[in-house]
């Protein structure tokens, strides 16, 4: 929904949605933290995160006319006051990866959901162990352990380790972004043609963690 502003909560802005707020926190110049926060819903601190000093950033905050404008020595982060969606750009303003136009979701169910863009020649590697070709794209995969009995064949999805992780490739960078969530969860890597790749995930937070390339090698 529309931003009607911001306020600085420790290290994170918290820009206030008409339904809920977006927080975001710079743990270094290149890693940036997102968070989708509902009205009400409590802050959650996960296991599955070191509480290691990445050294944080120096940023500053543009308010612009149609936008929130976030600037580290490396990275942009865009937050758009009409619908909240979220770009990631060098800083020369070549985009790396952004939310369409649907953006972070959530049901009265406590599903949540997430639409990223892809760009046309972009590459998707990562997401667990799973059979089949290196890049995902076009495929649509589960993060569920499973005892996956039986042959394993080039469809098998569901298996020993799961990974709410990938990284994204194109001609102008490649980025990381793991969603810190341990529900079950499909990652649809622009299935059927699809320009853009939904995350979805039966409960839980809509958190995640966007590392900046801009090579595969700085990402790992």
């Amino acid at each position: 929904g529309a931003i009607g502003g911001y306020d600085l909560d420790g290290d994170s802005y918290v820009f206030h949605g008409s339904e809920a707020d977006v927080r975001i926190e710079f743990l270094a110049d290149d890693v940036v933290n997102v968070r989708l926060d509902p009205d009400g819903s409590p802050r959650k601190d996960s296991p599955a995160i070191l509480t290691r000093d990445l050294g944080g950033a120096d940023v500053t905050v543009k308010d612009r006319p149609d936008s929130y404008l976030l600037t580290s020595d490396e990275l942009h982060v865009n937050v758009d006051k009409t619908s909240g969606r979220v770009t990631f750009s060098d800083t020369d303003n070549t985009v790396i990866t952004r939310d369409t136009d649907r953006g972070m979701t959530w049901d009265d169910e406590g599903r949540i959901r997430m639409e990223r863009e892809v760009a046309g020649d972009e590459s998707f590697y990562g997401l667990g162990e799973k059979t089949g070709a290196l890049d995902k794209r076009g495929e649509h995969l589960t993060q569920w352990t499973w005892d996956a009995n039986g042959d394993h064949a080039g469809g098998t999805d569901e298996m020993y380790q799961a990974h709410p992780f990938y990284i994204g490739l194109h001609d102008d960078a490649a980025y990381g972004l793991f969603l810190d969530n341990t529900f079950r969860t499909t990652f649809a890597m622009a299935e059927n043609g699809a320009d853009k790749a939904t995350v979805t995930a039966d409960g839980g937070q809509l958190n995640y963690y966007f590392l900046k390339g801009p090579a595969m090698r700085h990402v790992v």
